[in-house]
């Protein structure tokens, strides 16, 4: 079975270079938008909807009439258009709201799906961009499919989307009682083992709302688009990114450790949209990020071929019985 993995690591763009990536950005972005509106207008106007092939086309013929969109690379603009088929593919198909118009504000990415750039060396070159330094802080491992270009709060980051084989597991019936880890998640405890250790949540959103809360307050009361009311959103958005980035590390190290010491993990299934719902619940859930935490656990387990169980408590009385 191949598996897919994303490797995310920092690079530092000189300033020509980053002046690039953000006029690359607000291309892409008046380029989106474009395609967003034609999709609609074919679909009002005839009754019919444009496909990827169309979308595709439009983005290449638009580059061609544009000097400016010439100077991004001709599979980075294509890509913008399979971003816009798959968000409308995803609404009619009832997973998300009905696409709006991007902010340039908020678009911060750019995609080169198939090829163009070369990794060297610590050096990492983007066709009409230049040369960048990367920050290979680990190995990648698999065939490189795709890089991605992020920009998140005056940081840029490449990601790089690899395809490889699964480890092999093994036959679950083979596997012995001390290798399966039975564990129950919980708000306090973020999670309690069936040989009753625990591994208590360090509870990041609220180590840090307080002085969120102060940000926003001084926030509320700038002008908006002002110089001060940059800095100020600027600094809320880096804290935001710190307790996320806090949460993961936990969360991957929690992981490790749990995977380290058995082949079979069991997890009870949370319905995390219900009790996101429950007012009292809200908050800590979201500092919690469970729904995160499975999905990571599900993931680590193909990686590293072992096995992932979540068990539904309406039906069975805890984890760790079935452990």
């Amino acid at each position: 079975m191949l598996v897919l993995s994303a490797y995310k690591y920092r690079i530092y763009p000189k300033k020509e270079r980053e002046m690039r990536l953000k006029r690359s950005l607000l291309l892409l972005c008046d380029l989106y938008n474009w395609l967003r509106v034609r999709k609609i207008e074919e679909y009002k106007e005839h009754g019919a909807s444009l496909m990827l092939t169309d979308l595709r086309g439009m983005a290449l013929e638009g580059r061609k009439k544009s000097q400016e969109l010439q100077s991004v690379y001709s599979q980075v603009v294509q890509n913008v258009a399979d971003r816009v088929y798959t968000v409308f593919k995803n609404y009619f198909e009832g997973r998300v709201r009905f696409p709006r118009s991007k902010n340039p504000r908020k678009y911060l990415s750019l995609t080169y799906p198939q090829s163009g750039f070369e990794l060297r060396a610590g050096r990492l070159y983007l066709p009409k961009i230049g040369h960048v330094r990367v920050f290979l802080h680990r190995a990648i491992q698999g065939k490189i499919r795709r890089l991605t270009i992020k920009y998140e709060v005056g940081e840029w980051y490449a990601v790089f989307i690899t395809e490889r084989e699964a480890s092999e597991k093994p036959d679950i019936k083979s596997i012995p009682d001390e290798r399966i880890t039975g564990a129950d998640l919980g708000l306090h405890n973020f999670v309690v083992l069936d040989n009753s250790e625990s591994a208590e949540y360090p509870r990041f959103l609220r180590r840090s709302e307080e002085k969120m809360r102060e940000l926003q307050r001084r926030l509320s009361g700038k002008q908006k688009g002002s110089k001060r009311w940059r800095q100020l959103s600027f600094s809320l958005a880096r804290l935001h990114q710190h307790v996320k980035r806090q949460r993961n590390e936990y969360q991957n190290k929690l992981l490790s450790k749990l995977f380290k010491g058995s082949d079979v993990l069991v997890l009870e299934k949370l319905n995390v949209q219900g009790m996101m719902r429950n007012h009292s619940l809200a908050k800590s859930m979201a500092d919690s990020s469970f729904g995160k935490f499975i999905s990571k656990t599900l993931f680590k387990a193909d990686v590293l071929g072992k096995y992932f169980v979540a068990v539904d408590l309406g039906a069975q009385p805890s984890s760790a019985t079935i452990a």
